[in-house]
């Protein structure tokens, strides 16, 4: 991975596919260790000190970090779906794939561009709505 430096700020939302369908067929205990094993894989990725990642709601987290530019936040995107590729967990309850999936919307941005966390994160969402539409497990960058 290239070092990342402080020249850009990337801003990441990940939602697990399906996670409802994942929740009622295997019940809420279940559910609740999807969601640790997601955090733990977030925290592991995002691991700098001035990295940060938050749960953002139910099974939605956010991660913000500088990075170097958009090729530094491809490559954390794609080890945020690679992981859970690696990790082969079963699903397959509803609409769910074999495996528990995740999806990521992201946006990156030179960092004193940086004026609103509100608009990176709206931007960020669309992305997200974008990959999730076009069939989940892949990550969709906002064009800046």
């Amino acid at each position: 991975m290239a070092p990342r430096t402080q020249s850009h700020f990337s801003l990441f939302i990940i939602d697990i596919d399906n996670f409802k369908d994942y929740n009622d067929g295997y019940g809420h205990l279940a559910g609740d260790k999807i969601i640790t094993l997601q955090a733990s894989m977030l925290k592991d990725i995002f691991s700098r000190e001035t990295d940060v990642v938050a749960r953002y709601g139910g099974e939605e987290f956010v991660a913000a970090c500088l990075t170097s530019g958009s090729e530094d936040a491809d490559y954390l995107a794609k080890r945020i779906i690679d992981n859970w590729a690696y990790q082969k967990a079963p699903h397959g309850k509803g609409k769910g794939n074999s495996y528990v999936s995740s999806s990521v919307g992201y946006i990156t941005t030179k960092a004193e561009n940086v004026s609103s966390i509100e608009s990176l994160l709206s931007k960020a969402d669309k992305a997200l709505y974008k990959a999730k539409a076009e069939g989940r497990n892949r990550s969709v960058k906002h064009a800046y």
